[in-house]
């Protein structure tokens, strides 16, 4: 028996697609790509999160897909992506998103928390800070990182493990900045002026959001944001060089832009990587340690790594 659709009509949609577990980690984020603008989110993760079973691209759209469209542009992404691998229409879950409070829900989800000396919690919380943490503000609901993710919980433990060692940067550059949550906490940390970019201007209108909660100056000598596609930024072009480079984004651009991030560091100073998976940190330490940079220490947090390296 064939698929039927949904009966509903308006709305939002999942759209769900399992391929085997041989399709590697970069291959299953291209191919979120096919539907890419009808989606509203998009996600590739791995049936209970292990390496060896397989995939599950999900995708949220507005209004009722169509399904033959769907099987055409995933087949082809998947014959553009050399893949021999057969779709059959049974195999496309399509089902209503549940009317939610997704803003409530997200609240409600997103407890306090601690990562080393930071107290991480949203608007909703009402609570005190605990003694001797250092609070972080953060609304889960408006930009991607909330310090709940193993990529940004690792970097947060590696700029406090600076702060231990007696680093103090002159000027911190976060690159791919997302809430501004590292951002803000380098500032916090150390006080001295930071750089936060991201090519999405919701992300900057974001992290200004979460600088005023948490008392960070947007202004030169403390907290300043640009929206900047990598490095296609005057500040970033010039001679300027930072003590402090902090990049939360991905594996892959990671590898294209260790050039550039490796010009852009003081001497002496530090780039701190996350965004990649464990199996995937060799291959980005080798783009840096390849241009001089020396890997100082590998942050694990579940599947997800974060790297310390220092320039000579």
């Amino acid at each position: 028996m064939g698929k039927t659709e949904p009966a509903i009509s308006e709305g939002y949609f999942w759209i769900d697609v399992m391929l085997p577990a041989h399709v590697d980690d970069s291959m299953a984020g291209s191919l979120l790509d096919a539907l890419n603008d009808w989606a509203l989110s998009a996600t590739a993760i791995r049936a209970d999160n292990k390496h060896t079973r397989d995939w599950h691209l999900r995708w949220m759209v507005e209004g009722v897909p169509d399904r033959d469209e769907i099987l055409l542009r995933v087949t082809l992404a998947l014959k553009l992506a050399g893949l021999d691998i057969a779709i059959t229409p049974d195999r496309i879950i399509i089902d209503p998103v549940p009317q939610i409070d997704w803003l409530a829900h997200s609240y409600q989800q997103f407890s306090p928390f601690s990562v080393g000396a930071f107290f991480i919690f949203g608007s909703h919380y009402q609570g005190e800070t605990p003694a001797g943490k250092i609070p972080l503000q953060i609304d889960a609901a408006t930009a991607f990182g909330s310090g709940e993710h193993g990529t940004t919980a690792g970097c947060l433990e590696a700029l406090q493990a600076l702060k231990a060692q007696g680093f103090t940067p002159r000027h911190t550059l976060d690159l791919g900045t997302g809430s501004g949550i590292l951002a803000i906490a380098a500032w916090k940390l150390w006080g001295a002026p930071v750089l936060a970019t991201d090519i999405d201007p919701e992300c900057i209108r974001v992290t200004g959001l979460h600088a005023g909660l948490n008392g960070a100056p947007l202004q030169q000598n403390a907290l300043t944001t640009e929206i900047a596609d990598g490095f296609q930024s005057p500040r970033l072009n010039g001679e300027m060089k930072f003590d402090l480079v902090i990049a939360n984004i991905l594996a892959g651009p990671l590898i294209v832009m260790s050039a550039d991030l490796a010009r852009t560091v003081a001497p002496q100073g530090y780039i701190l990587l996350s965004g990649m998976l464990g199996e995937q940190a060799p291959e980005v330490a080798a783009a840096y340690t390849d241009k001089g940079l020396a890997l100082v220490r590998r942050y694990d947090r579940a599947e997800w790594t974060s790297l310390l390296l220092q320039a000579a």
